[in-house]
């Protein structure tokens, strides 16, 4: 491509301190379409999977979002100023030997960690407002669709729902206010599975601790499960800035879910 200002996308972000940041990122759609659009490699493979199996707003394709931080320089000296948030995108249906390939994956945002932590919510909010245009958008995935240029002058409209959010460790903490992997619950996904040595599983029925080797004991989060925990914190934080709940308080209770 020869330059990408046309694509550039500007969402305010709050800051923490008050004010706001002007995140420039690119819009995801239209990087995708005319990608689809001036590479014949990437249009053939796309060709092909929609051939097979065509999107439409019944039968979406599935959506794989990818992101990490990465430093660039030298590994044993990393500048952490220097270091980014990628994040990058592609589908199912393209089969995986294409998601092999880094021509079919896009990506529309590289932000600046040190910037990403001055934003009200982190990364988090960040990732949210993202997929909520990407989405939800006016011409977003599963809104209207993006129009798709394919090989022998055929047009398809792109529809497609979020099916997976690639990341590591690190990641997920920043994107769900998660405590970690050394944190009182080691496990983002089971909320029954508590660290080892905290020598508390054995209080209560239902709970174990990470060393246990039965998968069976391990309880699975629901999305009522999670919504109440947030429910929860969002409350009891609004009553600390009230006054009528201890920051000790508060903090016991991210603790005991694993969140904040």
């Amino acid at each position: 491509m020869d330059t990408f200002d046309e694509f550039r996308l500007v969402l305010q972000m709050p800051l923490i301190e008050g004010g706001f940041f002007d995140w420039e990122l690119l819009e995801p759609g239209r990087l995708m379409a005319e990608t689809v659009h001036r590479c014949p490699l990437v249009r053939q493979a796309f060709t092909a999977a929609v051939a097979a199996s065509p999107p439409s707003v019944r039968n979406p394709w599935h959506l794989v979002v990818g992101f990490d931080e990465f430093a660039p320089g030298n590994k044993l000296k990393v500048d952490n100023r220097r270091k980014a948030m990628v994040l990058s995108f592609t589908f199912r249906e393209l089969g995986q030997a294409a998601m092999s390939d880094g021509s079919l994956w896009f990506t529309p945002v590289v932000v600046r960690s040190v910037n990403m932590n001055l934003v009200a919510g982190g990364w988090s909010a960040m990732l949210a407002a993202f997929l909520r245009r990407f989405l939800l958008g006016t011409a977003g995935l599963c809104s209207a669709g993006v129009p798709l240029e394919l090989t022998g002058g055929g047009v398809c409209m792109m529809f497609a729902s979020l099916s997976n959010l690639l990341t590591d460790g690190d990641a997920w903490k920043y994107t769900f206010d998660w405590r970690g992997h050394s944190s009182f619950k080691p496990c983002f996904k089971h909320p029954n599975v508590l660290r080892k040595g905290s020598d508390l599983a054995w209080r209560k029925p239902g709970y174990c601790e990470i060393v246990c080797s039965d998968p069976l004991q391990f309880r699975s989060w629901s999305k009522g499960d999670v919504h109440a925990a947030v429910d929860t914190l969002s409350a009891a934080a609004d009553r600390v800035t009230a006054g009528t709940l201890t920051q000790v308080r508060y903090d016991q209770l991210e603790m005991a879910y694993g969140l904040g």
